[in-house]
């Protein structure tokens, strides 16, 4: 779907909202923080929105940005446990899995990678601390407080800069009430959940609450021919806990403990897409069900990761002062059957470490200045290990013998922003922000390998083992907004974003023979920093006594040096992802978020967003053609870091990229879609309260509707037959997701009946295309329980 056929959906869209309101109304920016009293005027109205986008607690129709906020109480009801589930309630964001990691894309900014030491492209914050890894946003929201994603390039006011836009999570603080909660659940596939969450007062200045859950997935979606094994398994379980010491009526210090532990395999089945086989040939054949599997061994995709931090809060005369200091550690594991085939030919092992430190200082004017403002400093310094990213199987030499590879990346940040918005007349204001980064990496590495009899080689260090690379900049934001009426608010805004340059950390193995040593050996060149302008033109605005609440924005992206992942050949078998630029990219698109209080009792929640992404300029950009005989693909490869040369034709047969020049070799990828860019994205949300003599029931029905984008920038066009351009490229998505819940008359006790993907829509989170394969990895499909939960 192109913009223009997309803008007649918009259109009829439009007309619906203002012609039955009864049945149309958003998530997007208003899903709100609960503000406990609804406007004094009808209580029936909509509730206030309070957001601390700006460090403050604001109503979210005074804000000039585009804000979807989600409560405790709106998770609860449609399912948000996790990111993924996340993007089904906001238009506008895509979170797919690859392996053990995930992939945050909003409004089409981020970035595929998720190896170690690539940072989101959409920064993610737990209770105002940041997560660099990418393993983060798979893991349980426990305890949800709300969870804030604001749309667009930020830096001004957070930590760390994000060109895509920040995914800000808040769980419970302790209360001073004391209170017990517990859940316990079950569901198909032998799932089996549990909860515990207690807080209270331990003296009159300390509080302290304790979260814990566990989520056990003992069947598959499918079976694995081969193993025999149940295919597509998971379990998580984590804790946090929280204490709160107010030393005086000014100064409070929160400490916060957490730890978790994931396991999911539904991106490590790698399945050839629909026609093909991978370059294993007929042993990779899949199954005929969607979810049964063929893959030689049991997959792993497990992650372990804990942190602690510590906030401290006073308050001055004029002016808080806020220190947050954090440590975060991650452990991730994959293992897996690169072609997807029966034989033991090619497996990868990878294993790495990321240890976060973060240490911010914040000074935020009072909340009751008409004239706000906020600066800060942050700190961040990260050790990321991969040791070791090993391959075993026939292409790495058989038998028990293993090639591998080693790497180690250190980055320190330094960052100071400031932010204020000062009112002009009665009804303007004007907001202006500056940010300047400083950031550094070095990186070691090098190769070894394991023999036979288990006995490691010894280690070979690169060339150029230790280079280092540093990058700064100056980024901002301006907005202007007017309060046309007390209900009508417009704004026009400009924000550049930045995000640093790094070092691809996974240095591959080497398949050649007769050169043990790895003479030669040299780490490549970073990829370059990424940029964006951003300009947006937005209004918000809300009708019929407060029982209709309308937010647009219009906003155009120019996206420089985006950082994407290319695969590359390793010599003498095998292949390994690399990291690399495109040169300029242009998004455009429009918000609409709507939210409608009919009658008493019901709610309306809805958004949808029309989008175009395409590359201005992408020189050399990898394309892959399918091998109908061999499997697999062959890879047009970029220029060789090294000497710069490139291979006619790649060696390729039977497809050319876009504008491909025979006499030079080279091509340019301009014009073709960017990854990950939904044309036309939907949720709608119902909401209806039923009053019982034992209480009262709660209907939710949440819908989602999305697709059409592609999973690589070469947008599958060298799948020729028996393969199609489709392979690459995610279908249309219609999920629906409801539950019924029983509340008691005292609200102690509810019993809820959910379902997602209730239509059983096949759709999924993870595809690309490989030299080994084209494939792809499924979401989760039809999932039905009953969750039991009790408050003491």
């Amino acid at each position: 779907m192109n913009l223009q056929s997309a803008l007649v959906h918009l259109r009829g869209a439009l007309l619906a909202a203002a012609v039955m309101p009864t049945i149309l109304a958003a998530s997007g920016p208003a899903y709100g923080q609960a503000a406990a009293a609804k406007n004094a005027s009808n209580e029936d109205s909509l509730e206030t929105v309070l957001v601390t986008a700006n460090k403050r607690k604001e109503n979210s129709q005074q804000v000039p940005i585009a804000i979807a906020a989600i409560t405790a109480e709106t998770a609860e009801k449609t399912g948000v446990v996790n990111g993924q589930t996340l993007a089904q309630v906001v238009p506008g964001l895509q979170l797919n899995r690859q392996t053990n990691g995930s992939t945050p894309f909003i409004r089409g900014v981020g970035n595929p990678s998720t190896q170690a030491g690539t940072e989101p492209a959409v920064a993610m914050y737990v209770d105002d601390v940041y997560y660099g890894s990418s393993a983060v946003a798979l893991t349980n929201y426990n305890t949800i407080s709300r969870i804030e994603v604001l749309k667009g390039p930020q830096g001004t006011l957070f930590g760390r800069n994000a060109t895509g836009g920040v995914i800000n999570v808040f769980t419970k603080n302790p209360s001073d009430e004391h209170k017990v909660d517990f859940s316990v659940g079950a569901a198909n596939y032998g799932d089996y959940s549990g909860s515990f969450y207690v807080s209270g007062k331990l003296s009159d200045r300390v509080s302290a609450n304790l979260a814990a859950y566990a989520d056990k997935q003992n069947n598959g979606w499918g079976r694995d021919f081969t193993t025999g094994l149940p295919s597509y398994r998971q379990h998580n379980y984590g804790a946090r806990t929280k204490f709160l010491f107010n030393l005086d009526d000014k100064t409070s210090v929160l400490l916060n403990a957490d730890y978790d532990d994931y396991f999911n395999q539904q991106a490590v089945f790698f399945r050839p897409a629909p026609g093909t086989i991978s370059s294993a040939g007929v042993t990779s054949i899949p199954p005929a069900g969607i979810y049964d599997t063929i893959e030689n061994i049991d997959p792993i995709a497990a992650a372990k990761q804990y942190g602690a931090s510590a906030k401290l809060t006073h308050d001055f005369a004029a002016a808080r002062l806020v220190s947050i200091t954090a440590y975060r550690h991650d452990l991730a594991t994959q293992k897996f059957a690169q072609d997807g085939s029966s034989l033991f030919r090619l497996q990868p092992l990878l294993i790495y470490t990321s240890k976060t430190y973060t240490q911010e200082f914040q000074l935020l004017s009072p909340e009751t200045s008409s004239w706000s403002w906020a600066g800060g400093v942050f700190f961040l310094k990260d050790t990321t290990t991969v040791d070791p990213f090993q391959f075993a199987g026939l292409l790495a030499g058989g038998g028990l013998a293993t090639k591998g590879a080693f790497a180690t990346q250190d980055t320190k940040s330094y960052s100071g922003y400031f932010q204020t918005t000062a009112p002009v007349g009665s009804q303007a204001h004007v907001t202006a922000g500056v940010r300047y980064t400083s950031d550094k990496r070095s990186l070691e590495a090098g190769r070894q390998n394991i023999n036979a009899d288990g006995t490691p080689t010894p280690r070979v260090f690169a060339l150029n083992s230790g280079i280092s690379k540093s990058w700064s900049s100056v980024s901002g934001r301006l907005a202007l907004d007017y309060q046309f009426t007390s209900d009508f608010m417009g704004y026009v805004a400009y924000n550049r974003g930045f995000k640093s340059g790094l070092f691809n950390t996974i240095l591959a193995p080497s398949f050649a023979p007769g050169n043990p040593s790895n003479v030669g050996l040299n780490i490549e060149p970073p990829v370059a920093p990424e940029t964006i302008d951003a300009v947006s033109l937005g209004l918000k605005s809300e009708f019929l006594n407060h029982r209709l609440r309308v937010n647009a924005e219009a906003f155009q992206y120019k996206y420089k040096n985006l950082q994407l992942q290319a695969v590359i050949v390793i010599p003498g078998g095998g292949t390994a992802t690399t990291l690399t630029n495109a040169a300029a990219a242009t998004m455009k698109g429009i918000d609409l978020d709507v939210t409608a209080a009919p009658i008493k009792n019901l709610t309306f929640t809805g958004g949808i967003e029309l989008m175009q992404g395409k590359y201005d300029d992408f020189p050399d950009g990898q394309f892959a053609v399918y091998r109908p005989a061999l499997g697999g693909n062959c890879l047009f490869a970029g220029p060789n870091p090294a000497t710069g040369a490139i291979p006619v034709n790649g060696g390729c047969v039977g497809a050319t990229p876009r504008n491909y020049d025979p006499a030079t070799g080279h091509w340019n990828l301009k014009g073709n879609h960017t990854i990950q860019t939904p044309p036309f994205s939907v949720t709608l949300t119902a909401n209806y309260i039923v009053p019982i003599s034992s209480g009262q029931l709660d209907f939710t029905l949440n819908a989602y509707h999305t697709g059409n984008y592609y999973a690589d920038a070469d947008n599958g066009q060298g799948q020729i037959a028996p393969s199609r351009q489709a392979n690459d490229k995610q279908g249309l998505i219609d999920v629906v997701n409801a539950s019924v819940t029983w509340y008691s008359k005292d609200d102690s006790m509810s019993v809820k009946a959910w379902g997602k993907n209730l239509n059983n829509k096949y759709y999924w989170s993870f595809a690309n295309q490989t030299a080994t394969i084209t494939k792809n990895t499924p979401a989760p499909p039809r999932t039905f329980g009953i969750t039991f939960t009790k408050h003491f």
